[in-house]
């Protein structure tokens, strides 16, 4: 197996999302999928591996543009200069004593847990015009 290197100057941005309800056993397994993939290929492979599962794919998808906008925003970071270095779904079941009810006994906690490589560039220089 080839060995993926980044480039020298990147930078590593970690993003903890909770979720309301649980992934599928089939989006979490095309989630590990993606390690050291451009982020450009994972948008385009979950618009098109999870059309089966169309909750799946939208919640990941308005996750993911909302990663971009806040690294674009904050960052200055390139769509294109954006890699998944590692992904972690964890599905976190907390018992409620209060409720009597087994069905309604457990409350889900779901998270995601988001690596991204990036190449982080300077701001431009704003451009002072002289009057």
């Amino acid at each position: 197996m080839m060995e993926f290197r980044f480039p020298q100057n990147f930078t590593v941005k970690t993003f903890h999302i909770k979720y309301d309800s649980k992934l599928s056993s089939f989006t979490k397994l095309i989630l590990q999928s993606f390690k050291y993939k451009y982020l450009y290929y994972v948008l385009e492979d979950i618009s098109y591996l999870l059309k089966s599962v169309p909750y799946d794919r939208d919640i990941l998808l308005q996750v993911f543009h909302s990663i971009v906008i806040s690294l674009q925003n904050n960052f200055c970071v390139n769509f294109f200069d954006i890699w998944i270095y590692e992904i972690y779904v964890s599905d976190q079941s907390k018992r409620d004593k209060l409720k009597k009810s087994d069905a309604q006994n457990f409350e889900c906690s779901n998270y995601l847990t988001i690596k991204l490589a990036c190449q982080m560039k300077p701001p431009p220089e704003k451009i002072e015009i002289p009057w």
